[in-house]
């Protein structure tokens, strides 16, 4: 049996991608299982996306039938596999610290850290002040002109925990809610002003 990606059994009893009507069809749960491995062991994708280098799958997930019994059992339609909303930081997919979350949430949690310029998250300097400034449903909004940089970040800090606690009661999977608001409380209370993290 050639291994997926050097590491991942497909045992399916079951073809994954099947022709049908003279075109090729992937099974869904198939298909995010095939991307995790992807994001998780292949070459290519760590040149574009060096994150995933230090990533890995469980023992018990390098097996698909074992993914697609747990994905079976979760609400997955139209989300996305995460591996660190339940865990920040974390680096494993598996079913203890994996959920499927929208496409929204996902988006809500990402800091952009790599393109958001030299100043704290939720700053940028206008002319000797520091205008704070959060965007919510997509939309910019304006926070104020702050004197210090500091004030600025704080005051987008108490936006976004703001809105990622609206975010969390929309939620009906009750672990996704919980680390939610979690991430909603560090926001307000882990601030390190001499770099430009984000505990989110």
């Amino acid at each position: 049996m050639k291994l997926v990606y050097g590491v991942g059994i497909n045992d399916a009893d079951y073809v994954v991608q099947p022709i049908i009507n003279g075109k090729q069809e992937v099974c869904p749960i198939y298909r995010t299982w095939k991307s995790m491995l992807n994001r998780c062991y292949c070459l290519s994708t760590h040149l574009t996306s060096p994150t995933y280098v230090v990533c890995s799958v469980s023992k018990e997930w390098l097996t698909f039938s074992n993914f697609r019994e747990w994905m079976i059992s979760q609400n997955w339609k139209g989300k996305h596999l995460d591996k660190d909303i339940l865990f920040k930081n974390n680096k494993i997919y598996s079913s203890s610290s994996c959920c499927f979350v929208s496409c929204s949430i996902n988006a809500l949690l990402n800091s952009q850290g790599a393109s958001r310029g030299k100043y704290l998250i939720g700053c940028c300097k206008k002319s000797s002040k520091f205008r704070s400034q959060i965007s919510i449903h997509g939309k910019k909004t304006y926070l104020g002109l702050f004197e210090t940089q500091k004030e600025a970040h704080l005051a987008w800090r108490k936006a976004k925990s703001a809105y990622i606690i609206e975010a969390a009661f929309t939620q009906t999977q009750d672990n996704v809610r919980e680390a939610l608001l979690e991430r909603a409380r560090v926001l307000l209370e882990d601030y390190n002003p001499e770099t430009t993290e984000v505990s989110a």
